[in-house]
């Protein structure tokens, strides 16, 4: 995340307030499912870390999960783009049918189900693993989260997407076959309490965003991609960010402003046209636990 540390504070403080007035207003025994939409690169990752301080800080027992926590073991995924081998969509992790829906779904149901003491496994995905290529972390690694919990931020560039009329991907056989897998995904949507949906203009922002990310890593020593393999995966997103966000803004899951739409510029900080609710002040009351 670019700009100045006082912009990327604000821009942080101003998510927090957000989440904080959803968990307020959902008012339910289980934990508030907040959902975070964001193209990749725009530091997602980055934000919940930040925020499960916050959380922290205003005493919320919270956990942060990432929807690439989900993707199917690296021989499940070369099995699935040997399948499927003139699908270009498929031949790399990201794109739907690339996760493992029922571990995602149990997952979060045993977050917002979980009772005092009890122990969740969370899954991970290190990306780093074959040149870059990534795989899933053994599961005896996987860190555990203990009940109960106030909020589950669930983040990922796909989250709230659904199928679009068969018109719009005709052009395309191959992603109208991601099309159709993106109704399997409905389980994690339909539990969401809150969504925020953030948007760029030009998607094919994402492929300079990605390129940067992967030479930060390979100049910390880190497995990544090379400049060529990164473009060409990123280049790969294009199509579906061109298409699904209007798609959810159009017919979001959830009324405003439990459903909430922020553009981001190519620094990937808000624009000026914040909605109203979303630069809402909000009292942050410590809470007890």
């Amino acid at each position: 995340m670019t700009g100045t540390p006082e912009q990327r504070e604000r821009f942080a403080h101003q998510v927090f307030r957000w989440c904080l007035q959803r968990h307020g207003e959902a008012a339910k025994p289980t934990p508030t499912l907040i959902g975070l939409n964001a193209p990749q690169g725009t530091g997602k990752t980055t934000l919940g870390v930040d925020l499960l301080q916050r959380f922290a800080h205003a005493g919320l027992r919270a956990v942060v999960l990432s929807v690439d926590d989900f993707y199917w073991p690296r021989a499940t995924q070369q099995a699935l783009a040997a399948q499927h081998p003139d699908n270009p969509y498929l031949q790399q992790r990201g794109y739907p049918g690339t996760h493992d829906i029922a571990l995602g779904t149990a997952t979060l149901q045993a977050l917002l189900h979980a009772q005092p003491g009890q122990r969740v496994p969370l899954p991970q995905y290190d990306k780093s693993q074959h040149h870059g290529r990534g795989d899933r972390v053994p599961q005896h690694l996987w860190p555990i989260a203990k009940g109960p919990l106030d909020i589950v931020l669930l983040e990922g560039w796909m989250l709230g997407f659904a199928p679009v009329a068969l018109e719009l991907v005709a052009h395309d056989p191959a992603l109208a076959e991601i099309n159709a897998r993106l109704a399997d995904y409905r389980p994690w949507t339909e539990r969401l309490d809150a969504l925020l949906h953030l948007t760029i203009a030009d998607p094919t922002q994402v492929v300079t965003w990605r390129c940067q990310a992967e030479a930060h890593a390979r100049a910390q020593g880190r497995p990544a991609l090379t400049p060529a393999e990164v473009e060409a995966y990123a280049q790969t997103f294009v199509p579906a960010l061109a298409l699904y966000p209007a798609a959810l803004q159009a017919a979001p899951p959830l009324s405003p402003p439990r459903y909430c739409v922020l553009p981001l510029g190519p620094d990937r900080l808000p624009k000026s046209e914040a909605p109203p609710q979303f630069n809402r002040r909000h009292r942050v009351q410590q809470v007890k636990t």
